[in-house]
């Protein structure tokens, strides 16, 4: 799951309050962690509130330390073993083991630096000794400037707009053509049909590259075959740029045209004072011409 954070404002969740008891749990096991994937200026964190053999009660604690408001937010919990049975001040949703907290109509938005209010929480079965629940992933929608992305790379074209929108916002810009997911800064794969606005650069830095650049001389050399002062070995003549006996080269060709590998040389036919030498050539299609 791709996310993108307006004005760097994702959250990430942090343990707190895990010294509370729950029956069989390994108290340095905490009951959610850092979500790796996630940076960001914002914090959330879940605190027990009550624990029983088999469940427990948290708030989850959201604050928003970036300098512009947040509008709205997400919170994923991988729930393991744990069930979710109740909750207040959010929309709660579980499947396939996590649980997605949505704000209530009073909390999403958050003023910079401030948490939300009123305080979210939830309470959830979890059978003893069964593994605590952690974050896997947050997500938030900030007000702030940022580019429209049209494509979903992640990465926006013209100027930036302000807006309280996560969906289809990112913080990125320079997309050279923003209805083609391919096409963006930074992008490395080469690719042998035009995009979506007409060209090849899919890199938007302004210049095309191709993968095969051929030629390489030595085909385009005129080639003469001729026998070794001792006549134990051809020499290919009329190019000295170490194509002599066999070479291989690759003819240039457009972006998205074919491209065509060609190879020539000599062979020496018999031997002693009988032996002579023959040109021999072969090639055909290469592929087609990838750029970037």
């Amino acid at each position: 799951m791709r996310t993108y954070a307006l004005g760097v404002t994702t959250l990430a969740l942090l343990c707190s309050g895990c010294s509370s008891t729950m029956d069989g749990a390994d108290q340095s096991d905490p009951i959610s962690e850092s979500a790796s994937a996630i940076t960001g200026s914002g914090t959330a964190t879940l605190t027990v509130t009550s624990t029983w053999n088999t469940g427990f009660c948290a708030d989850v604690n959201v604050t928003n330390t970036d300098v512009n408001p947040s509008n709205s937010w997400i919170v994923y919990v991988t729930m393991y073993s744990s069930t979710y049975t109740s909750g207040w001040e959010g929309t709660y949703a579980q499947g396939h083991g996590t649980l997605t907290i949505r704000p209530s109509a009073n909390n999403g938005a958050i003023a910079a630096g401030g948490t939300a209010n009123p305080k979210p929480g939830f309470c959830a079965n979890r059978p003893a000794g069964t593994t605590l629940p952690k974050v896997s992933m947050v997500s938030t929608n900030y007000c702030g400037m940022a580019y429209r992305d049209a494509d979903g790379d992640g990465y926006g074209a013209g100027s930036q707009v302000y807006t309280c929108s996560a969906s289809g916002y990112v913080t990125r810009g320079g997309d050279c053509c923003d209805t083609d997911p391919f096409a963006f800064p930074g992008q490395t794969e080469y690719i042998d049909v035009p995009n979506q606005c007409g060209s090849f650069d899919y890199s938007c830095d302004g210049v095309v590259i191709k993968q095969n650049n051929g030629p390489t001389g030595c085909y385009e050399a005129p080639l003469t075959c001729r026998l070794s002062a001792d006549r134990s070995k051809c020499i290919a003549s009329g190019w000295t740029g170490g194509c002599n006996a066999a070479f291989t080269s690759y003819n240039t060709a457009a972006c998205g045209e074919t491209w065509y590998i060609s190879s020539k040389g000599c062979t020496k036919v018999g031997s002693g004072s009988s032996a002579f030498c023959t040109a021999w050539f072969t090639g055909g299609p290469g592929g087609t011409q990838q750029c970037n």
